[in-house]
């Protein structure tokens, strides 16, 4: 009698365990197969997406001073410029995804004394006007507070009419320009 409650609890156990089991891949599988949200960059899934990204939008992406800069080098190294290796592997990387595929992203580090500097936003042409560009911004936002940046800095053209208005909705305030590019700031 004693065995066979023992063996109709372990039973009842290993059910338990693999329902578990099941439910907790279920969620990830659904997360990142089939959920939309803000993931940490994967090499293996966006990192083909971002490279295109700036292919398609270079001259909204960047800056023209910055005639070296290379797009796998960035993702490769998580640097914000090639040439400062006090940048290398401080560059955060979050891609916007829809049912894993990546839609936007975005790139942003802290910088010295409690600045923080979002680097790069990107959106898919044909995902744009969804609310993705705010999403990601005020992810890397919370985030630089979170890492103790009181003042966020961002650099943008003076023609990006749509991201300008989005900074500009977001608390940012021009800080400089040279008619070219302005230089926006916020407090954290």
């Amino acid at each position: 009698m004693e065995i066979v409650q023992k063996t109709s609890f372990m039973k009842k156990l290993i059910i338990g365990l693999a329902l578990i089991c099941g439910v907790g891949v279920g969620g990830w599988y659904y997360q990142t197969q089939v959920g939309e949200g803000i993931y940490e960059y994967s090499s293996s899934s966006d990192k083909q997406f971002i490279v295109n990204l700036f292919k398609e939008n270079w001259y909204w992406l960047i800056h023209d001073y910055s005639k070296n800069f290379s797009t796998e080098f960035m993702l490769d190294n998580r640097a914000a410029s090639q040439t400062d290796s006090r940048t290398f592997g401080i560059l955060n990387i979050k891609a916007y995804r829809i049912k894993g595929e990546p839609v936007g992203f975005i790139a942003y580090y802290p910088g010295a004394l409690y600045e923080g500097w979002i680097l790069f936003l990107g959106v898919d042409k044909k995902f744009r006007s969804r609310g993705y560009a705010r999403k990601l911004m005020q992810y890397a936002i919370d985030d630089l507070k979170k890492k103790g940046c009181r003042i966020i800095r961002l650099n943008t053209r003076t023609d990006n009419t749509a991201g300008r208005k989005l900074y500009e909705s977001l608390g940012f305030k021009q800080d400089w320009t040279d008619g070219a590019y302005v230089i926006y700031v916020r407090e954290a």
